[in-house]
């Protein structure tokens, strides 16, 4: 990531959560230092700030505001696969649903465990 920031591209993650946070969020939140020192901006949203937004139910990167890319998990968090698409209209389902949550997210300097 450091590559990609160094260069100016900018990189921002969202973790939405369950409160009281799970474990492994608490692992995500322990790490989150080295996202951070490597230019990302990361915030986090308790689930119940969003509660009259729709999130989106498949977790995803934007790239570039063009390129959507798609992880699939299985119920216990294992790893399906993903997807790539450049189709405008859904890229812009994910983007808009981003934005309205990023707004709303703790920057991760704000927000405790």
């Amino acid at each position: 990531m450091l590559q990609a920031t160094t260069r100016g591209v900018a990189v921002r993650r969202l973790r939405v959560v369950s409160t009281p946070v799970t474990e492994y969020a608490k692992f995500e939140y322990a790490g989150t230092p080295a996202n951070v020192r490597s230019g990302e901006s990361v915030r986090w949203l308790p689930r119940a700030h969003a509660r009259e937004l729709l999130l989106p139910a498949i977790d995803f990167w934007v790239l570039d505001g063009q390129r959507l890319l798609l992880h699939y998990f299985d119920g216990d968090g294992g790893w399906l696969g993903h997807e790539f698409s450049e189709a405008p209209d859904l890229v812009k389902v994910y983007v808009d649903a981003f934005e309205s949550l990023w707004e709303r997210g703790i920057p991760h300097e704000d927000f405790t465990v």
